[in-house]
């Protein structure tokens, strides 16, 4: 099972808690052949996207990662709320499946079409300011939530031509 695999992980974790071992770098042949040897059954990862972003980047980087993927969430989920988007919808859904799957697989932190798919509708949700842009109007018509969307997102000046 993973359990006895992840309570052995924790203290090659305690071991570098704030920094971990670096990406990808803790899996040498050594810490193969130790975990193997200890549990009798060969493997070459974590089992768990949680355990392996603290060996890899530590608690600091875990961190940042949560952050980043957790505000993504938030953001392309209020995004859907209030327009629909199906791109929207598809993000949430996709993040939904990579932190439920992480609890039991290391997919989501190990190069892979699917972390390139994270990667991409993060990057999207950071860079797209249609995508961040929140109605300028409501059903009153409130002229300073227009004003204030002005303020945030300036249309950009025409290409003199």
């Amino acid at each position: 099972g993973r359990i006895p695999i992840w309570t052995e992980l924790m203290t090659y974790v305690w071991q570098r808690p704030l920094a971990g071992y670096g990406y990808e770098a803790f899996w040498t042949p050594v810490h193969i052949e130790e975990l193997s040897e200890q549990l009798h059954w060969v493997f070459r990862e974590a089992h768990s996207t949680y355990v392996e972003t603290l060996l890899g980047v530590g608690m600091i980087g875990a961190c940042l990662l949560s952050s980043t993927v957790l505000t993504a969430l938030w953001l392309a989920a209020r995004r859907h709320r209030q327009t629909a988007d199906p791109a929207c919808a598809f993000i949430v859904g996709f993040l939904v499946f990579m932190l439920s799957t992480g609890v039991m697989e290391s997919g989501s932190v190990i190069a892979s079409f699917e972390t390139t798919m994270a990667g991409s509708a993060i990057a999207m949700l950071a860079f797209r300011r249609d995508v961040l842009a929140v109605p300028v109007m409501s059903a009153v018509g409130d002229r300073r939530t227009a004003r204030s969307a002005a303020l945030l997102f300036p249309r950009e000046a025409p290409a003199p031509g």
